[in-house]
This record gives C-alpha cells, sequence and structure tokens, in this order.
C-alpha cells in the first residue's frame, strides 16, 4: 500500500445493511447481527484509524420498557419494597458500551474471510484497563470508549439512553490504516446476550437494544486504480481454559506460524453468565468461600513453547512478593508488555489504587458517596433493608483490578514473531486456588498473510 496517491478525504456515513423496520438492534428479539458493506472499487481505500461504530444503547426494565434503573432513594423514604424504577444495573463501567458487542466478523465481498474476532467485549477490557488512566476515563475515554471510572458513574449513565462512538479495535483495522476496497468489504457485529453484557442485583428484569446505528468514517480517493496485491495484518485468536487447582498446567495447539503477543485474563466461570458480577472484569484468580470470593494469591508460573521456556528462561517468582505483601512487579509488567510495548504505554488504571495499597491511597469508607478513584478490587453489590434504606453491603459483583499474565514476541513492536506451528504453547500456574474453577481467557495475535487461491480470485489468510 506504499503506492496510494490520494488526491481527496472524502466522510461517509454508511448504514446497516440488515435494518430493521423499527430501526433497533438486540439479541433478544432476533436482531442480534448488524451488518455493514463496503462496494467493490479500485479508485478508493478505507481509512480504518478514522472509522467509527455510533448510535444509542437503552438499557430498560422487560417489564417496563421505559423504565430506566438505578434511580433509588438512599435517603430511605421509600417504602420497603423495590419499585421497578429503583432497581439496580450496570454494564461495565470500564468497556462501557463495547459490553454488548459479543463477536466481529471481517470478510471481503468474494467470500474471503479476514478475521474474527470473538468475546471482543472481553479482550476491549484487557486493552482499556492497560492504556488508561483514572483521568483518562475521567474525559477522553468517557467520550472515546464510553467508559467511565467507577460503577457509581456507570449507574448514572444507565439512567438514560447512552450515545456512542466506538473505535473498532480488531487486529485488522489496528495494523492497517489504509484498507483498499478492491474486494470490497463486509463487516458484521454480534451483540451479547442480556445475561453477558449486564449485572447488578435486578439485572435479570433488564436488557439493552442499540438504536439509530451507523457507521462512519473516511474514504481517500485515489489518482489511479489499485491492483489487488497480497497484504499483511494482524488478527486474533482466543481460547478458554478452565483452571481449577493450585498447580495447573494447560497446553493449546496454536498452528499459528508468526505469533506477535499472547495476553491471558481470568475470571470465575461462575462469573461468566451471571446477573449478579461483571464478565468483563480481569480480576485476579479468586476462591469462592461459599458466600462470597476472595483473592487466591499467583505464587509462580512459567511460559513455554514446547517444553522449553520461551522467552524467558526462568520462572515468574511472586512468592516472596505475596509474603510481604507488595505489588507482583514482574507479573505485572509482563501482563502489560503483551497488551503495549511497556515502553509505549504513558497512562494505565494499574496504580496503587487499583491494587489496594491502602498504605498509599485512603480507603473509601462511605460507600454512598461516589469514590473520587477507580473501585477498588472486589465490590459489593447494593442491597435494601426492611426499612427501606440502600446500602453497598450485599455480596461482591465486580472485581476491577487489572490483572494477568501475558508475553510479547515483539518487544520492538516491529511485526516480530515467533513460530508455534510445530510446538504448543503451554504454561504452568501454582496458586492459591482450591477447586474454584477460574476460566483462563488467552488472546493471541499473529502476522496474517493473503494469498490467492482457486480460479474464482479468492484469497487464503495463512498464519
Amino acid at each position: 500500500m506504499n503506492n496510494i496517491q490520494p488526491v481527496q478525504k472524502m466522510p461517509f456515513k454508511l448504514y446497516p445493511l440488515n435494518k430493521s423496520s423499527s430501526g433497533v438492534y438486540n439479541s433478544e428479539n432476533g436482531s442480534p447481527y448488524i451488518t455493514f458493506q463496503f462496494a467493490e472499487n479500485n479508485m478508493r481505500v478505507l481509512k480504518s484509524d478514522c472509522m467509527y461504530l455510533c448510535g444509542r444503547l437503552r438499557i430498560y426494565n422487560k417489564n417496563k420498557k421505559n423504565c430506566p434503573a438505578n434511580r433509588f432513594d438512599l435517603a430511605g423514604t421509600a417504602a420497603a419494597t423495590t419499585d421497578s424504577y429503583e432497581e439496580v444495573c450496570y454494564m461495565d463501567d470500564r468497556v462501557g458500551c463495547n459490553s454488548v458487542i459479543d463477536q466481529i466478523d471481517i470478510q471481503d465481498l468474494r467470500g474471503s474471510l479476514l478475521e474474527q474476532a470473538p468475546q471482543y467485549n472481553r479482550h476491549m477490557s484487557a486493552i482499556i484497563g492497560a492504556t488508561n488512566s483514572y483521568r483518562h476515563l475521567c474525559s477522553f475515554s468517557n467520550l472515546h470508549y464510553t467508559a467511565c471510572v467507577n460503577n457509581d458513574v456507570q449507574a448514572r449513565e444507565v439512567c438514560s439512553d447512552i450515545e456512542f462512538s466506538l473505535p473498532l479495535m480488531c487486529g485488522y483495522f489496528l495494523s492497517n490504516a489504509n484498507i483498499p476496497m478492491v474486494r470490497g468489504l463486509e463487516l458484521k457485529l454480534r451483540l451479547a446476550s442480556a445475561i453477558n453484557a449486564l449485572f447488578g442485583k435486578d439485572a435479570q428484569n433488564y436488557t439493552f437494544a442499540c438504536h439509530d446505528v451507523y457507521l462512519m468514517g473516511d474514504y481517500l480517493m485515489l489518482a489511479k486504480p489499485i491492483k489487488d496485491e497480497p497484504m499483511s495484518y494482524v488478527s486474533t485468536r482466543e481460547y478458554v481454559k478452565p483452571l481449577n487447582s493450585g498447580n495447573d498446567h494447560q497446553n493449546i495447539n496454536l498452528a499459528l506460524s508468526m505469533v506477535n503477543k499472547i495476553t491471558q485474563t481470568f475470571l470465575p466461570a461462575a462469573w461468566e453468565q451471571s446477573y449478579s458480577h461483571s464478565a468483563f472484569s480481569t480480576c485476579p484468580l479468586l476462591n469462592y468461600t461459599g458466600t462470597d470470593y476472595e483473592v487466591a494469591k499467583l505464587k509462580r508460573y512459567n511460559i513455554n513453547r514446547g517444553s522449553i521456556r520461551f522467552p524467558l528462561y526462568y520462572a515468574i517468582d511472586e512468592t516472596n512478593a505475596n509474603k510481604n505483601d507488595v505489588y507482583q512487579t514482574i507479573r505485572s509488567r509482563e501482563y502489560l508488555n503483551s497488551i503495549v510495548p511497556y515502553d509505549k504505554i504513558s497512562s494505565s488504571l494499574i496504580s496503587p489504587d487499583t491494587e489496594k495499597r491502602s498504605e498509599m491511597v485512603m480507603a473509601r469508607t462511605n460507600w454512598l458517596k461516589t469514590p473520587q478513584s477507580t473501585d477498588q478490587g472486589l465490590t459489593p453489590s447494593w442491597v435494601k433493608s426492611n426499612s427501606g434504606e440502600w446500602s453497598r453491603e450485599g455480596n461482591v459483583e465486580k472485581a476491577a483490578n487489572c490483572f494477568g499474565i501475558g508475553t510479547n514476541y515483539d518487544q520492538l513492536f516491529v511485526r516480530s514473531f515467533t513460530d508455534f506451528s510445530n510446538a504448543s504453547y503451554n504454561w504452568n500456574l501454582e496458586s492459591e486456588v482450591d477447586n474454584t474453577t477460574n476460566n483462563c481467557t488467552v488472546f493471541c495475535t499473529a502476522v496474517t498473510k493473503l494469498q490467492g487461491a482457486g480460479s474464482k480470485g479468492q484469497i487464503v489468510a495463512t498464519t
């Protein structure tokens, strides 16, 4: 794409190909897909870094469609019964409106699949947490990702329609700022289920709908036609492995020859499809005590290529950090580095605040007041007493830490890679996990090359 000769930048506004008569999309009324198509044009290039998914998100009571959540009386003057307008429901504050996007499929108009990004919303929770500070969530990211600093702020956002303008963070778009329209392009978004996207004390009574959805961005008009040439980009793969012991071994046959980065986040299996907890927390390993959850400290881990430790030739040992109750520095650095090269991170949610370093940050003592910080770790849910008073004394509903492990095989951010075509990716984790199942979600990014195949002009993505 180095031979592009743009002569004009032209903005566009593209509506869904499968636009419903009502203009409403959700996972409960039979319209969980939103599809956009770009026509074939060899004189046009799509600027993917200027493309945004726009619309309005409404979270409403399924029994009373115009009734929002979280309009309860903190003073306790209302009756002990909970009216529908008092019911509690959130979406994840860090992920924002991205919570409702479960999967994105990208293909050309000749039937060649370019990228399939499953669990897109969960991947976004890792990306946003690692690259946005508290200050960003108060300003830039609040507008850019519709993210909020904590659940208290998000609760107020949910009370009315949320207008969004979301960048699409798939590997295909992130790694190619200029995408030729020689073959056209189809973009299909699959919406998440309400039980996956929403949580809170009364979330089972709520659902969501997307209104007035469209795609906006810019084309580059070219001086002369461009050829259909092979190209390369970075695409994302996703795997889920259950972890239910304190000495866990896992193995994945990636069958990929050009792996850039691998990021792993954790979540109790019971939180995946639950109205009681956020499915997009990037929390530490957790144990269930019978009534609530508590942190199960990660002691030691190593990552291998085949049977050899790689790229680090030693285990990450955090036993001394746990013994002295200090921050797991090496693990955290490797985790951040697997998302964005560490020396390029200018801001992050990981801080003394999110890591609950009480000796460095003033603890939140009054849950009825909006905190001037992110939610610290395990957040209790709202409950209503018999006297009609609301308080945050319920069970844990969200863990807001930025926690995970990871490996970056592209330290210089130049699309270097490691060959896993004949060697598996495997790891060993030693932790305090008992028999509580924690799911480990693995996101693997790999260089993908497009090559011609067959007589009908189809192309094949090879990794």
